[in-house]
This record gives C-alpha cells, sequence and structure tokens, in this order.
C-alpha cells in the first residue's frame, strides 16, 4: 500500500514547485521562478521513472499528473513569461500567454485517451515545452518581444502537433485512428 504512494508524492512535489514558481514570479523574482520549474521537470521524472520501475501507473495516477504538469509546465511558465516580458504587449502578450497553457492542456487530454505507439509520442511533451518556455525568459532580455512571441507560438504549435516525439517508456500499441486531439 505504502509503495503505491510514491508516485503520487513524486506528483505533488512537481506541483508543490510549480506552485512555488508562480508564487516567485509574484514576488517579482523570475530567476527563482524559472528555477523552480526546472526543479519540478527533475522531480516529475523521478516520478515517472519511479511510476514505471515499480509498475505503478494508473488511471488515477495518469489524471493527476496531467493536472499537475498543466498547472507546473503550462501556468507557471506562462505567468513566468507574461511578468517578465509580455506585460508590455497588452491584449497582445496575454492571447499569446494564454495559448501556452490552452495548447498545453490539449496536448495532455490527446495524451490521457492516446498512449504512445512504437516509443513515440505525438507532439512534444508539455514538461519540456514549459522548460523550454522557462529558458527563454531566462535570456529573454537578449530577445526582441515579437521574436519571443514567435517562439511561443511554435513551442504552443509543437505540443498540439502530430510530429512523433521519442519518449522515456514503450507504451502499447494503439489504432492509427486514434491520433486525433478530440476522441471520435
Amino acid at each position: 500500500m505504502l509503495i503505491e504512494l510514491i508516485p503520487i508524492l513524486f506528483t505533488s512535489g512537481s506541483l508543490s514547485a510549480g506552485m512555488l514558481s508562480m508564487i516567485q514570479i509574484f514576488e517579482g523574482e523570475a530567476r527563482h521562478a524559472v528555477l523552480f520549474v526546472f526543479l519540478a521537470a527533475l522531480i516529475n521524472g523521478m516520478g515517472c521513472y519511479a511510476s514505471h520501475r515499480l509498475q505503478r501507473s494508473n488511471e488515477f495516477g495518469k489524471e493527476l499528473r496531467s493536472l499537475s504538469e498543466l498547472v507546473t509546465f503550462g501556468a507557471a511558465p506562462s505567468m513566468i513569461l507574461y511578468v517578465a516580458a509580455f506585460n508590455q504587449i497588452n491584449a497582445l502578450g496575454l492571447v499569446i500567454t494564454a495559448l501556452f497553457p490552452i495548447c498545453g492542456a490539449l496536448r495532455l487530454a490527446r495524451y490521457n485517451i492516446v498512449s504512445s505507439r512504437n516509443g513515440r509520442h505525438s507532439g512534444l511533451p508539455i514538461p519540456v515545452a514549459g522548460c523550454a518556455l522557462s529558458a527563454l525568459v531566462l535570456i529573454g532580455s537578449q530577445l526582441n518581444t515579437w521574436i519571443m512571441s514567435l517562439l511561443v507560438i511554435i513551442l504552443s504549435w509543437l505540443m498540439i502537433s502530430t510530429i512523433r516525439m521519442p519518449t522515456w517508456s514503450r507504451g502499447k500499441p494503439l489504432p492509427e485512428s486514434n491520433e486525433s486531439i478530440t476522441p471520435h
């Protein structure tokens, strides 16, 4: 029974790091906020590894991890981006900021109904996209706002694309017809 809690503890730790990231950005500490996103990615990866090794994957864990990832790698990096760079461009900044977690939610919903196939996922995983977006903030002072906007749009598109991305674990093969974002 206790062994079943290990993946949940990792997921809770990752979510906590995502929440701390958002608190840090509200406190004006963009670098600390980004570090918490990277810490969350490390914890999330350890949780996925533990879940796989302990063979404790289940529907509850998958849903909990998706909710955690949406907050930690969708909302937190978007908040960091908005406060650090996009609050200057008003409505367009809001739209671009909202686009990222929306695409992340679509990607996670698709992942929950379509498992990986042949060791590949469809679209860029949200933890990778969230870390990339957070890293953009660190180098963002050297980038023009329009270039950053384009990079956010590209990351958002990559999450919902059908481009095959490698996965760490092997999923069960599913029929090709389940590849769309919305169920048929």
